[in-house]
């Protein structure tokens, strides 16, 4: 499994409990992954504007997931 070294670094952290699942949906589907994301920041965020520095910080980690993931296709 190509990702697998991903998960193992950023299981070390686990820095979002939806993050969780980040092993298991990545086996299945990148996109589906993404949109998981995409989904927990808008149910843990949607009204609270004094997170958004969080959400910035959440998007960077996911980017940088993501960019991983495409370099070992």
């Amino acid at each position: 499994n190509p990702t697998s070294g991903v998960w193992r670094e950023w299981s070390l952290r686990k820095p979002y409990p939806y993050l969780m699942q980040v092993e298991r949906l990545f086996r299945i589907d990148h996109s589906a992954q993404i949109k998981h994301i995409k989904a927990g920041w808008r149910r843990e965020y949607s009204n609270e504007e004094a997170m958004m520095k969080k959400k910035l910080e959440k998007k960077t980690i996911a980017q940088q997931i993501i960019r991983k993931l495409k370099q070992r296709k």
